[in-house]
């Protein structure tokens, strides 16, 4: 999930740490998940927290064995809303085509690497495959659970189709954040009660942000 795109202020941390301050955690491609942790994830979305979770999550037990004769995802089905019972690894220059369901509407997309082939239970339908196959599956999926919610990325999706959904996660959740161009980080810092833009472009282009232009590879730190 691109949330680079909007400078949002993020931290990477270990599932042995507490994790119930956050207000979303993005947990990419975690197959390894056991009792205790789905445990701690029910907890922290029943609290209002957000869970972004994504393809081939839940697969392994502990001991990094495949959860024979099970339902994936496994320990996370019930708050994620969706069962999962085949996937399907997508080759190289295998692209399948995605649309998008409700306030998506008619958006396209194309998923490739893998895909979960998704059945839902309690949760929403945000994308679903639209090859000939299976329409009736879903890709992305939102399920409203206790005071918060869990989306399931069922797929490599492109990223014009994540930026959508990392949008939608900040502006539910109240994370106040600056959009720019992508290559150009843009994050504020308060001191004395003033706020503080730090400004790095990471490219060899000048980018254009709001009345200035950002030379290549330059720094700078304005006030906001």
């Amino acid at each position: 999930i691109p949330f680079y795109k909007y400078n949002a202020n993020m931290d990477v941390i270990s599932t042995s740490k507490d994790f119930s301050k956050y207000k979303v955690l993005l947990v990419p491609a975690m197959q390894i998940i056991d009792k205790e942790l789905g445990k701690r994830f029910k907890e922290f979305v029943e609290t209002g927290g957000t869970i972004i979770f994504s393809f081939r999550t839940g697969i392994k037990d502990r001991n990094n064995n495949i959860n024979f004769r099970e339902v994936f995802p496994c320990e996370v089905r019930e708050i994620a809303g969706i069962t999962i019972k085949e996937a399907e690894a997508l080759q190289e220059g295998q692209e399948t085509p995605i649309i998008g369901v409700g306030r998506f509407q008619n958006k396209v997309g194309e998923c490739s690497v893998w895909r979960d082939l998704i059945t839902t239970v309690d949760g929403n339908i945000l994308y679903r495959y639209n090859d000939k196959f299976y329409k009736q599956n879903p890709c992305i999926t939102k399920n409203n659970f206790g005071k918060g919610r869990v989306y399931y990325i069922g797929g490599g999706v492109d990223l014009d189709v994540l930026k959508d959904i990392a949008k939608e996660v900040l502006d539910i959740n109240d994370i106040k954040y600056i959009e720019s161009k992508d290559g150009l980080e843009v994050h504020t810092r308060t001191l004395d009660n003033k706020d503080w833009l730090f400004i790095n472009n990471h490219t060899e282009d000048k980018i254009k942000f709001r009345s200035f232009t950002v030379q290549p590879f330059e720094s700078k730190i304005l006030r906001a």
